[in-house]
């Protein structure tokens, strides 16, 4: 009869969606896809006929369900040429994806961060420890340069000193030597004083001496 023959029709229409569905999950696995959600859609459009007094509120059942479940935003899929809408949990799926791509990229940002901010931090480290193994030195330098200044000062001060002491003895020697010239020239005046002297009495004895011997030879005369 007819009633046998849309119930036989039915079922293989119910049959074949069913093995399309069990298909598309097999490949899906364990999360929807927009093309299972689709296929559910098509399924539906394909029973809704099969509903008789009732396919009109089943149809509008259903194309309140594809409302709820897409959103208005379309895109293309495996580069085919046509668009369709995106369900509401695939932007989701999207957007967790994105935002976990973004975790990604964050955390090796932070995490390249934080190897530079720890070579800073040891480099950092180095340079103050150089700092100070150069404050030390120079706080040595200074002490060993104030030692030094002290020693040139002092050494200046013996210096004067001394040139201070020489002026001092060359004037002491230039004292003496005036007083030993003095004595020089005064024992030279003598001694000049005393040969003449001599040179003197040494005429004056020549002179005795040939008067004597004139006298004697005179006297001699006489007596014979």
């Amino acid at each position: 009869t007819a009633d046998e023959r849309r119930l036989l029709k039915g079922r293989s229409i119910a049959l074949n969606c069913e093995i399309r569905l069990m298909e598309q999950i097999r490949d899906d696995g364990e999360y929807m896809s927009p093309k299972r959600m689709q296929l559910c859609f098509d399924l539906l459009d394909d029973l809704i006929p099969l509903f008789g007094p009732y396919k009109k509120i089943v149809k509008l059942i259903r194309n309140q369900m594809q409302a709820a479940v897409y959103s208005e935003e379309y895109t293309s899929i495996d580069k085919e040429p046509y668009y369709e809408r995106i369900p509401f949990f695939e932007m989701a799926n999207r957007i967790k994806s994105s935002h976990n791509e973004k975790e990604i990229i964050l955390d090796a940002a932070r995490e390249e961060a934080q190897k530079q901010l720890e070579k800073m931090t040891r480099k950092v480290a180095f340079y103050e420890d150089s700092v100070r193994q150069l404050e030390t030195q120079l706080g040595h330098s200074n002490r060993t340069v104030g030692q030094l200044r002290d020693a040139v000062q002092q050494h200046q001060i013996e210096t004067e000193k001394l040139k201070q002491t020489k002026r001092s003895d060359d004037k002491a020697y230039e004292e003496e030597t005036r007083e030993l010239r003095a004595v020089i020239d005064e024992v030279e005046d003598k001694i000049e004083q005393a040969e003449d002297e001599v040179s003197y009495l040494q005429n004056y004895k020549a002179n005795y001496d040939a008067l004597q011997d004139a006298f004697m030879g005179d006297t001699d005369k006489e007596e014979i």
